[in-house]
């Protein structure tokens, strides 16, 4: 038994597989599947007649299969086309203005909010200080707790901050890379 596998049917278009029901035609030997065959009225390699005269359907239904296929393609085509798009307006959205080194800017304000806090626990001290010597001590519990807690509470803004700032930086690295494997 011939093995047919690995071939194209030409009435589909499709690979012939192993296990696959073939038919050859009897001038030219070109192989189809035995349905594509059944369903030709004539051999689309050296216009054999195939005996079926009902072949004249199975064409006008892979033309208007091959329309279907053209149509579904030329539609991802613009979809795709409508994404690169959608992309760039993000990419220039975020690469300026209020997103522009957006990690930077968190860090900075992780900065302020400690500095904040210190500078607020100081006038706290100074305030209880000298409104009463006896609050002098209060002042500088509430003072330093006050600075404390403004101090690890930045912390979580500032690591968000470098989290951003380093994943621009791989996405940054790794666009190059892309495009660097385009050229």
């Amino acid at each position: 038994m011939t093995d047919y596998a690995g071939k194209t049917c030409k009435a589909c278009g499709k690979n012939i597989w192993a296990g696959d029901e073939v038919v050859t035609c009897p001038s030219c030997g070109e192989t189809y599947h035995k349905m594509c065959w059944e369903n030709m009225a004539v051999c689309k390699n050296c216009g054999e007649k195939t005996g079926h005269e009902e072949g004249d359907k199975f064409d006008k239904y892979v033309a208007e299969r091959r329309e279907v296929l053209q149509e579904a393609k030329e539609k991802s085509t613009r979809q795709a086309d409508h994404t690169k798009v959608s992309s760039e307006i993000w990419t220039s959205v975020y690469s300026g203005g209020l997103f522009s080194n957006i990690g930077s800017k968190l860090k900075t304000v992780a900065w302020v909010i400690t500095l904040l806090g210190i500078a607020l626990g100081i006038l706290l001290v100074i305030v209880l200080g000298v409104m009463d010597e006896d609050l002098i001590i209060l002042g500088l519990l509430i003072g330093l707790t006050v600075a404390v807690i403004s101090w690890i509470s930045s912390f979580a803004l500032y690591g968000f901050g470098e989290l951003i700032s380093s994943s621009q930086k791989t996405v940054w690295i790794l666009s190059e890379i892309l495009k660097n494997k385009k050229e």
